[in-house]
């Protein structure tokens, strides 16, 4: 996925995100056999959609291999064990088909009125390589 293009038809609809965006995300294995989770942080989705389009918006997206454009997620201390991080350009070239969105970063807080609400309806998606 080393400078892929990701292209998608979306709309947003009613979103109260309470401060987190919608990502693109992948995960891959890790030489050691721990996974490592990726986020593209460089450019949030929900900020390039109208808020409650009626129809869909096509979006496109180059996802760069500079390792600022990433966040690993890493791991929580007593998951070390299953998660961590490496290199994000090794990284891209090794994702298999584990890849979607993700809504980051996320209010710690259980409590349902700081939690994202609204949704994302997504008619399809492409990832095209160089």
């Amino acid at each position: 996925m080393r400078e892929a293009t990701l292209r998608l038809a979306i709309r947003a609809q009613d979103l109260d995100l309470k401060g987190s965006h919608l990502h693109f995300w992948f995960q891959t294995v890790m030489p050691d056999g721990r996974f490592a989770n990726y986020v593209y942080t460089r450019m949030p989705l929900d900020a390039q959609l109208v808020p409650n389009a009626t129809n869909l918006e096509l979006l496109e997206i180059k996802l760069s291999s500079d390792p600022q454009a990433w966040t690993c997620l890493g791991a929580a201390s007593d998951r070390m064990d299953t998660y961590g991080c490496m290199d994000v350009a090794s990284a891209l070239s090794a994702v298999r088909n584990d890849f979607g969105f993700i809504l980051f970063p996320v209010s710690g807080s259980p409590l349902p009125q700081d939690q994202p609400s609204g949704r994302f309806e997504i008619q399809s998606i492409e990832l095209v390589g160089n």
